[in-house]
């Protein structure tokens, strides 16, 4: 895509490393929740007009100039994004994910988010959406999605979006996914954050039957020990509660070796083609285990994993900015304006239903971890435009040679 505006001048591992790693540990972002809906427009009334989502122009297809939605949406919450396959318009898996947990929201005011809702009820009819409000201490609301995913609402100020980066489009009214909650498995919070902590790099605790995993400067992952969680038998990929987070990392080789070491790598049978598309910017797992004994599963999670330079990071673009060739978005379905990209969503969606298998890295192809010492000289970008054209992964440590740094003992 070409960018109109905003685009940055620093390269995204230093946009990445913007806050202090002290704030977030490896992990610098949960990028986007991934949730199938099979009822897309009361979905989109309920993310856009209520909850106050944007639309990502990057998805859609482009009528008279403007983007409406094809068969996948992706919704900005301020610096996080909700991706919602569309169902009934050929994406495989459920036909509706339900997280176990809950998804927790920052907007500007309750009293306006009350408002939206009630002006969006009339396009959800007939779907599992409501809402109440939960006084006390820290007043929320409690917000279920047309699918019956479960949103805490918190009135927080402007202060609380998160503007190390941003995706494409315009300013999402909700100001961000500070934290997602999941339901876990009795006692197993210790070996959650050790699995974090010694797979990732993160910065993690547990106690009191609650895991919390550092994502972002101000955002969580949180597991809760429920004696009610059940496991299930069915294919992952397969269930209602299959859903999967996005990750970006600072450190991507050294959590990919990690992981593979104690075979722990997993492919997705829904995004085969997809990640072998992409290669080493980002891979998948969903067996968290005690790093102790990597044999024992504690829960299933589907984590996409993705290096700062992916195909669509926000990292790198440090003010808003627009699409020259999408620069407006449609909140509708492409239907309701032409029929041109309609198809046998039934076939296609069987057709996807029937791959079984995934496609996990080929570790024996230089994805060792790389450190690459360089400043900025033409020799040191021979060596960063040949890294970034095979796709091998590494980091960068600067090397200033106007102070001599190269002659020091540590160097």
């Amino acid at each position: 895509r070409i960018l109109s505006r905003g685009t940055s001048a620093l390269p995204a591992h230093k946009m990445a490393t913007h806050a202090k790693s002290a704030d977030h540990g490896n992990i610098l972002l949960l990028e986007h929740i991934n949730l199938n809906t099979s009822v897309p427009e009361a979905a989109i009334a309920f993310f856009l007009q209520g909850l106050g989502l944007s639309q990502d122009p990057r998805m859609g297809e482009v009528v008279d100039g403007a983007v409406y939605i094809n068969t996948t949406m992706w919704f900005n919450a301020g610096l996080s994004q909700l991706h919602m396959p569309i169902t009934v318009r050929g994406a495989s898996g459920p036909r509706d994910n339900i997280l176990r947990g809950r998804i927790h929201v920052d907007v500007p005011s309750l009293l306006e988010l009350r408002e939206r809702l009630e002006a969006v009820r009339e396009h959800v009819l007939g779907s599992k959406f409501a809402w109440q409000d939960a006084p006390g201490e820290d007043p929320h609301m409690m917000v279920t999605d047309p699918s019956g995913n479960t949103f805490v609402a918190h009135e927080r100020s402007s202060y609380a979006r998160d503007s190390r980066c941003y995706h494409p489009g315009p300013l999402s009214w909700c100001l961000g996914i500070p934290k997602v909650e999941f339901v876990a498995p009795p006692a197993s919070t210790p070996q959650i954050a050790r699995f974090y902590a010694h797979y990732f790099g993160a910065i993690s605790t547990a106690a009191d039957g609650v895991a919390s995993v550092r994502t972002g400067p101000n955002q969580h992952m949180v597991f809760v020990e429920s004696p009610h969680f059940e496991l299930e038998s069915s294919p992952y990929q397969d269930r209602a509660s299959g859903v999967h987070v996005c990750l970006y990392v600072l450190e991507h080789a050294a959590v990919l070796s990690r992981l593979a070491a104690d075979s722990l790598l997993w492919g997705s049978p829904r995004y085969r083609d997809l990640d072998r598309s992409l290669g080493l910017k980002q891979f998948r797992f969903k067996d968290l285990v005690d790093p102790d004994d990597p044999t024992t599963v504690v829960m299933e999670l589907e984590h996409e994993v993705r290096t700062t330079d992916h195909d669509t990071s926000p990292f790198g673009h440090s003010r808003p900015y627009a699409l020259l060739d999408r620069p407006a978005t449609a909140p509708r379905l492409v239907s309701e304006v032409t029929r041109a990209f309609e198809k046998d969503f039934d076939a296609l969606r069987a057709s996807k239903m029937a791959v079984r298998e995934g496609w996990t890295p080929d570790l024996n192809r230089g994805v060792s971890p790389l450190v690459l010492f360089t400043w900025a000289t033409p020799n040191g970008v021979k060596a960063s435009v040949c890294l970034e054209e095979l796709g091998v992964p590494y980091r960068v440590a600067s090397v200033h040679i106007g102070e001599g740094e190269q002659h020091s003992g540590k160097f």
